[in-house]
């Protein structure tokens, strides 16, 4: 497979005891999991339920009997900073390359078009992007199969160049990109043949592919005007056809299964899920806990052009129904231009908060055209967009740990996570508890997810508690040991690449970027006589 990468261990390769279990779709509940519970010790599973009615996370052990060498450390929020964060921010939008049957420079063939190239995208990294969006358009082959040479000089181009440049891609697919052609859509036979050879490109490339806009239907892949009949009207409502309902449901068993897809209104969502997504049933793997939205008329005017329905009373229970579901699914789209009544003009905050965004076109031409990127700059809002779309995590309060551990004894953490940000992480992702020796640099780390720590679950404005209890293993040295929190790519091929971890926002840490450790400014010693192992604790791993 390409870069190591499949369906079976996209997610996590190599996570396979109680420190750390595999990564799956489905993180959310571990009576659905098996492989999660037989990873678990007994005395972690039985210690769950007290766990969860403390506020804690499942599976740790409590801080008895250490109060002698128990230890402090306050961390405060930094509200300021702006630095890069994998899977979310203002996006990098590439349009269409079009295909010449020659080897292509990816230069814009057009002025408002932006370059996809390793200069434009370091460039972009410097600025704090993470992401690129890019339409494809396949119109050329509306009637026949899409050539391999096509694939081999844009979208396994475009991969490579996003893993080299540290971005993750969000590929859409699209056979026109105006209302005005005549056929703006292929047939269901055709698009289905050509979502299967897309398919095995998205699965090789796991590592940094982002998610996918549905696309393929109608222009732009907006699922709306529909020539080939995929999308219709039920009264007010847009709903899929039948072929529609065809295409998307191959769509979805094509896709990688820890993968999400947006479509483009959330009457078409409603169509097939009328209960939004809840708590209970998200990050499970069914094609609803994978199904999220893009607004690509955000703020235009009061429906977004189009986006909601006319009728109030509908229009109200879609953006319920869309504030709901974007707890767990990823939210996108771009801002339009003004319509003529300045609606556009006015504070996005609250509707990014609403709508948990962890996304945004950064330079849609309307938007650029008529000054609303440059409003929002002036009045602050686009800094605080790109500090907060998606996840901000930081850590609160004082954090208690163990100053003083004997060989073979229990180092114990607790902490608390609050999320500043819109939203939350759309897949699933790593949380380890890293102890690097100070004079021989050996690290170990006892990882967290999902019973203790999984960054998917801990939604904004809440203050999320981490409770983590480990020993190192009998052969690692005395001495003093730093102690770093690390949120990896799940990616195997990625997870030593700092460019896809997490940073928090505290004013106390430190970021170690090579390797993506967020160091805590917290130490513990390892000293005296040993002690009995306790079996019952987890090991911390030793980190190659």
């Amino acid at each position: 497979m390409r870069h190591g990468i499949s369906l079976a261990d996209s997610g996590d390769v190599g996570l396979t005891n109680a420190i750390h279990p595999p990564l799956t779709e489905n993180d959310g509940d571990v009576k659905r999991d098996p492989a999660i519970l037989r990873g678990l010790t007994r005395k972690e599973f039985l210690g769950k339920g007290a766990a969860v009615a403390l506020g804690a996370a499942a599976g740790v052990l409590t801080m008895n009997n250490r109060e002698a060498n128990a230890a402090t450390k306050t961390f405060t929020y930094d509200p300021s900073t702006i630095f890069p964060n994998p899977e979310r921010g203002w996006f990098y939008a590439v349009h269409f390359d079009w295909y010449d049957n020659k080897t292509m420079d990816h230069k814009p063939w057009r002025k408002d078009q932006r370059p996809l190239t390793s200069e434009a995208l370091s460039a972009k990294r410097t600025e704090g992007y993470s992401l690129v969006r890019k339409y494809y358009h396949i119109r050329r082959w509306m009637n026949s199969p899409i050539p391999e040479s096509y694939f081999d000089e844009h979208l396994r181009y475009d991969f490579d160049l996003c893993r080299k440049e540290g971005f993750k891609l969000i590929p859409r697919f699209t056979y026109v990109g105006n209302i005005n052609y005549g056929d703006n859509d292929a047939s269901e036979y055709w698009i289905r043949k050509h979502i299967d050879q897309i398919a095995p490109i998205l699965a090789a490339n796991l590592d940094v592919f982002s998610h996918l806009e549905a696309g393929f239907v109608g222009p732009w892949g907006e699922w709306h005007t529909s020539r080939s009949g995929h999308v219709g009207w039920s009264g007010s409502r847009r709903i899929m056809t039948q072929s529609g309902t065809n295409t998307y449901n191959h769509l979805m068993s094509s896709v990688p299964a820890n993968r999400k897809v947006l479509l483009r209104y959330p009457d078409l969502i409603m169509q097939h899920y009328p209960t939004p997504l809840s708590e209970s049933n998200a990050h499970s793997g069914t094609n609803q806990a994978r199904t999220g939205m893009h607004d690509d008329s955000f703020m235009y005017s009061e429906l977004h052009r189009g986006t909601y329905n006319s009728d109030k009373h509908l229009r109200e229970k879609e953006q319920a129904y869309q504030e709901q579901m974007t707890k767990y699914v990823p939210m996108s789209g771009e801002p339009s231009g003004n319509d003529g009544t300045g609606y556009v003009f006015q504070n996005p905050i609250h509707a990014c908060e609403r709508m948990h965004w962890p996304m945004m076109n950064s330079d849609w031409y309307e938007a650029r055209r008529d000054g609303v990127y440059d409003y929002w700059e002036q009045k602050g809002y686009y800094d605080e967009m790109n500090r907060r779309f998606g996840y901000r995590f930081a850590l609160e309060g004082s954090a208690k740990y163990t100053g003083r551990v004997k060989p073979n004894g229990t180092f114990n953490m607790s902490f608390a996570v609050r999320n500043h940000g819109f939203g939350t992480p759309y897949n699933a992702r790593p949380a380890d508890l890293v102890a690097r020796h100070a004079k021989t640099g050996k690290e170990y780390y006892r990882g967290m997810y999902n019973q203790i720590a999984n960054p998917r679950r801990w939604q904004p404005g809440s203050s999320h508690p981490v409770n983590v209890s480990g020993k190192l293993p009998s052969d690692a040295p005395k001495g003093t040991y730093n102690v770093f929190l690390s949120f990896p790519d799940s990616s195997t091929t990625l997870r030593g690449d700092g460019r896809y971890s997490i940073r928090l926002a505290n004013n106390e840490t430190t970021w170690e970027g090579a390797k993506g450790y967020n160091a805590l400014g917290v130490s513990f010693q390892v000293r005296g006589t040993p002690v009995t192992s306790n079996s019952s604790v987890p090991v911390f791993k030793r980190r190659a």
